[in-house]
């Protein structure tokens, strides 16, 4: 939990890190559980993940815009005219995993030459999902206009409280085994390419801007930081890498936080 390691620097910390699975989501939950509530605070840490959160943005903006919505976020179903799909969430939340986990499964253990690829790390060999079904999103997309309107409700929302905002990139598995691909000049330039997107979206935003990618490179060479090998969530240790790349920055802003 980052928000724990945080709150050891002696802040206290709202932890809203799995709130939704879009930019969208990040500021419906920001605005009801800390803004409408009238929580002081001093900073915001938006963790962005570029494996998905960006193309879920734009699937956010779209169910919004067909008049559908999120009862409590991930608290409750879907509604579709006003009728609950099911009572308890859960039970659909479990019956979707529990597929996709299936099939996770079976492509891991046939793990054909179309769909993964083996690495040779300092910790051994590893085998990832094959480069090309791990591509962030096209740099053209309308999903990154639709993310960059939510994050400047963001912006509003924390200027108001002025708080500052730093806005963290999370790298896609892609991005995170870029320098091990067979093609890894290619790899390295699609990543390039977004984080250099974000980059400017955080500069017309104001936004205090951080890459997690250089240090998950390093890491991952030699530990294991992921829950597993072809999967990007972090276990306690890729945490702590986290926190390594966001501490020099929370540092720096320490006597300005206790300041006010």
């Amino acid at each position: 939990d980052l928000g724990n390691i945080i709150r050891k620097e002696g802040f206290t910390v709202r932890n809203l890190g799995f709130s939704g699975y879009s930019v969208g989501h990040y500021r419906d939950a920001y605005k009801k559980f800390i803004v409408d509530r009238k929580i002081s605070h001093k900073l915001v840490i938006i963790n962005l993940c570029l494996c998905n959160d960006i193309s879920e943005s734009r699937s956010h903006f779209m169910h919004f815009n067909r008049g559908l919505n999120w009862k409590e976020y991930l608290g409750q179903a879907p509604r579709i005219k006003g009728v609950d799909i099911l009572k308890f969430s859960w039970a659909l939340t479990a019956a979707i995993n529990g597929a996709y986990e299936i099939r996770e499964r079976y492509l891991s253990s046939s793990r054909g030459k179309n769909n993964f690829i083996t690495l040779s790390l300092a910790k051994g060999e590893i085998i990832v999902p094959y480069p090309r079904k791990n591509y962030t999103i096209s740099i053209n997309s309308p999903a990154w206009e639709i993310m960059e309107k939510y994050l400047k409700d963001i912006s509003k929302y924390a200027g108001k409280e002025g708080a500052k905002v730093i806005l963290a990139a999370y790298p896609s598995l892609m991005g995170i085994y870029a320098p091990w691909f067979s093609d890894n000049n290619r790899q390295t330039e699609i990543h390039n390419q977004n984080i250099k997107k974000i980059t400017d979206i955080s500069k017309r935003l104001g936004f205090i801007f951080v890459d997690y990618s250089p240090l998950f490179q390093k890491a991952v060479f030699s530990k294991n930081i992921f829950n597993r090998h072809d999967d990007y969530h972090p276990n306690d240790e890729g945490v702590q890498v986290m926190w390594k790349t966001l501490n020099p920055i929370v540092q720096k802003l320490t006597a300005w936080l206790r300041a006010r």
